[in-house]
């Protein structure tokens, strides 16, 4: 009876006659469906308010009044929204009677990444010290006691061959497969610097030797000496918001080893010639063997090329059109020469490449790209590319974290 009396005070009307209740058997909030749902029912809210969601990221919403515009970007249940502070105000005091939310107007961190600005200034900065320093915490008993940070993720002409059965016997304790994802997530949010050596040890993460856990052990000791520094973006009065993109594309022939498939590296660039910040990169092993340095150069640049029309679309719906070409860099003159019809077709007749070579001539001839040659001294995403020395790294990374330099003043340096 006082079971009975229990249920009644705790479910209430939701008991039946026999008084049965529903158990709950999951939690809602921890269902795959839930951030989808959530979604939808903000969606709906932020609808009535006159807001409307961007096609190309549905997450971005956008409210425009006469000449300002208001944007807010969501991810999950957290939200960051920039504007007019006086059209801030009205949407908070609105959406407060809607929904119960938590503000914060200066807000330090934004989906685990933290955030440094100076109004002022014009300078914000994207890090991960937070998380560096927990990983370093996770996996400090196993760092070796002579084993320090040195001024690149690995050593020039680092090369990880595959473990033998015995080298993954002796390794199979080391929770190599958790230390890598924990670089890989830091690598692809502000350590874009390291893109070349976590790809190379997630290679490796189904059968991993002590050697490659040492790497990977190096490449988070280097993160954690630099753990404040991440991204900075400048504000900068030469920024043309209808002419913003810039793009590299570079490849390393036969680079891996033991599969003999190139390495394609990429980056966009936001910016002006005077302040850009990378804001899209990629070092990964293509999927096929090229037979030539043009034909991965090829690859590399249809890899390069592809995300910029999206990119596009996406400045358009913000009323950033881009009015001209977006310039792609490309090192290789010969790859130039074929995706521009200046030269006869590659040696390689097959579909695969085909269809990439007529899709680079397609998106020159529809305005959206402009492929240029740049010395190979000059190419920011060698470093996507393969191990760089420690000079080369350091020039490289300063201008694709935005920390310092730009691309043309390494131009001028360089006396191109």
């Amino acid at each position: 009876e006082e079971k009975r009396k229990l249920k009644r005070q705790l479910c209430g009307k939701y008991c039946d006659e026999d008084d049965r209740v529903l158990e709950i058997l999951r939690s809602v909030y921890g269902s795959p469906s839930a951030p989808r749902s959530f979604y939808l029912h903000f969606k709906e809210i932020l609808k009535s308010m006159g807001w409307a969601p961007t096609q190309s990221e549905p997450c971005l919403f956008q409210k425009r009044k006469g000449k300002h515009t208001m944007r807010l970007i969501i991810h999950v249940d957290d939200g960051a929204v920039s504007g007019p502070r006086e059209m801030l105000e009205e949407f908070f005091d609105e959406l407060s009677h809607k929904v119960k939310i938590t503000m914060c107007k200066e807000p330090r961190d934004f989906t685990g990444i933290g955030l440094k600005y100076d109004v002022k200034e014009g300078i914000m900065k994207l890090h991960l010290q937070t998380n560096i320093e927990d990983t370093m915490r996770r996996f400090k008993d196993y760092v070796p006691k002579r084993m320090f940070p040195t001024k690149t993720p690995l050593p020039t002409g680092t090369v990880l061959s595959p473990a033998t059965d015995a080298e993954f016997e002796e390794a199979k304790h080391l929770p190599y497969q958790e230390l890598v994802g924990c670089l890989v997530w830091i690598t692809v949010q502000v350590k874009i610097q390291a893109a070349t050596a976590v790809s190379m040890l997630g290679s490796h993460a189904a059968k991993w030797s002590l050697t490659h856990f040492n790497c990977a052990l190096k490449v988070l000791l280097w993160m954690y000496a630099g753990r404040g520094e991440g991204l900075t973006i400048r504000r900068d009065a030469n920024f043309n918001p209808h002419d913003c993109l810039t793009a590299f594309a570079d490849a390393d022939l036969a680079g891996d080893i033991e599969t003999r498939r190139s390495r394609s590296g990429m980056a966009i660039m936001m910016g002006c010639d005077t302040s850009a910040t990378c804001i899209s990169h990629r070092s990964a092993l293509q999927k096929t063997i090229a037979l030539s340095t043009t034909a991965a150069e090829i690859l590399s640049l249809i890899e390069a090329a592809t995300p910029i029309e999206g990119l596009r679309f996406l400045l358009a719906e913000m009323g950033m059109t881009q009015t001209a070409p977006t310039v792609v860099y490309e090192d290789n003159q010969p790859c130039i020469a074929v995706t521009a019809d200046e030269a006869k077709p590659m040696g390689e007749h097959t579909k695969f490449y085909d269809m990439r070579v007529k899709k680079l001539k397609e998106m020159q001839f529809l305005g959206l790209i402009r492929v240029v040659y740049c010395r190979t001294a000059c190419m920011l995403a060698d470093m996507f590319t393969k191990n760089v020395n420690a000079v080369v790294f350091e020039r490289l990374s300063r201008i694709l974290t935005g920390a310092g330099g730009t691309f043309q003043e390494l131009r001028r340096s360089l006396g191109y």
